[in-house]
């Protein structure tokens, strides 16, 4: 028989054998919740899950004291027979309590059938408790809870490698949404562990009025996180689709056999505080409300246009003006090329991120006949008939720096030019909106950016 030992203020006491501790307990010095430990366990556990005592009940309290029914009954006369004293035998014991009854059969340990000893939940108050911590109550509460964490996942993963690294996110948007799911179900976990190891709770939980019991101290930050990823593999399988039905089936005829989850056993305890039926039905419809709207949401052919930033938009290209050799970093969104402008010239093109915008960045070193910005201008609109239309050229804020506005003739989008002069060489700047409604379509910034690798 195996010794045993249970938790006394924060100290073990022993060594008990299982008598002496059905002793304590019957005594009422120790109760289902009182952790032992015996030889052979990894860790200390309730006294009510362990084997040998499952079947333990707290004894009723003593009877009140009566009074006898007959009073000053007479002494027997001496010529009384004297009647010989007959003891009752002894009851049965009742299987309710430790022991067998008595003159019956006791199933070996194979012969037991699932259940044999059942409920583990003592008293009479935790097996209602039992009753009541339904394993659909913490199904509804994860669902909610991986609700919300899978939408702040995916919202911070996905701008993180906007801005990051683009071409994962790229990756990442371009799958499909169940691989989406996967790969942000982990991720959907941590921050649930992070809430839980914060607050002590979720937002599920408290919905439908879950709480731990903790077996050997709270789990803490880094605890609940590695919680979580335990409910990753042992209870939602990876999120693999089938397998995660047989790994929920499993945990669910866990719970409802009065076991802790397998990734709690030895840690914690799920359990629910009393709530009317009423309370719970609503808080499940809640859950399942929220849940169906996300998938929802996820699967609407025109969702809410709201995503991360295209990557283009905030990527900063650096580049370098062949001419000079000087480089540049162009603002956010813009990308450069080389190509050329059908008459044996090269020219850059950049365009914006929304392709709305785009600029023709040239040079031209020398001009027959021109030596003056205002007659390369003239010369200039000249060349561009009959494709751009373009006014009078006038000088901007910028010292040396002249424009004109038009329009691109095939489209009837807005057009601006700029022009300058740099010792021999002629510069030019072409911009084309085709959003714009009129006025000058420059862009300020890159037309900056531009004008200073020309110096």
């Amino acid at each position: 028989m195996a010794d045993w030992y249970f938790a006394a203020e924060g100290a073990p006491d022993g060594p008990h054998n299982e008598e002496a501790i059905r002793g304590l307990f019957l005594s009422g010095r120790l109760n289902g919740d009182t952790l032992v430990w015996s030889e052979g366990m990894q860790q200390w556990a309730l006294l009510r899950l362990q084997k040998p005592f499952q079947n333990l009940r707290v004894p009723p309290p003593p009877l009140p004291p009566q009074e006898p029914m007959v009073k000053d009954i007479p002494a027997p006369s001496a010529a009384a027979p004297v009647v010989e004293k007959v003891e009752p035998k002894p009851l049965p014991i009742s299987r309710n309590s430790w022991a067998p009854v008595r003159d019956e059969p006791v199933a070996s340990e194979d012969e037991k059938p699932d259940g044999w000893g059942e409920p583990i939940f003592v008293p009479a108050a935790e097996r209602h408790e039992l009753s009541q911590n339904s394993p659909w109550s913490r199904y509804f509460a994860r669902a909610l809870d991986l609700t919300i964490t899978s939408y702040l996942a995916g919202l911070g993963v996905g701008y993180a490698l906007a801005y990051l690294q683009p071409s994962l996110y790229l990756q990442l948007v371009s799958q499909q949404a169940q691989v989406q799911n996967l790969l942000l179900l982990p991720v959907a976990l941590i921050l649930n562990g992070i809430v839980t190891g914060i607050f002590g709770t979720t937002i599920g939980k408290s919905v439908m009025a879950l709480r731990f019991t903790y077996l050997a101290g709270h789990l803490g930050l880094v605890g609940q996180i590695v919680r979580e990823l335990k409910v990753w593999i042992q209870g939602l399988a990876f999120g693999i689709p089938i397998v995660s039905i047989f790994s929920g089936v499993f945990q669910y005829r866990r719970v409802t056999r009065g076991l802790p989850a397998s990734y709690d056993e030895g840690i914690v305890l799920v359990k629910q505080d009393d709530m009317p039926g009423w309370r719970r039905a609503i808080g499940m419809l809640f859950c399942a409300l929220v849940f169906v709207g996300g998938i929802a949401y996820s699967v609407w052919p025109e969702p809410v246009n709201y995503s991360p930033p295209s990557p283009a938009s905030v990527i900063t290209m650096e580049w370098t003006n062949p001419n000079t050799d000087k480089r540049v970093m162009l603002p956010a969104g813009w990308t450069a090329s080389a190509e050329d402008n059908g008459q044996g010239a090269t020219v850059y093109v950049f365009n914006n991120a929304d392709g709305t915008k785009q600029a023709i960045f040239g040079a031209e070193d020398e001009v027959a006949g021109v030596t003056d910005l205002v007659t390369y201008g003239r010369a200039l609109k000249a060349g561009v008939a009959g494709t751009m239309t373009f006014g009078d050229f006038a000088q901007t804020q910028t010292p040396g720096v002249l424009r004109a506005d038009g329009t691109f003739d095939s489209e009837g989008w807005r057009a601006s030019m700029l022009i300058t002069k740099v010792g021999t060489t002629f510069w030019r700047i072409v911009s084309i909106d085709t959003a714009a409604a009129g006025g000058d379509v420059t862009v300020p910034a890159l037309a900056a950016a531009l004008w200073s690798t020309t110096k």
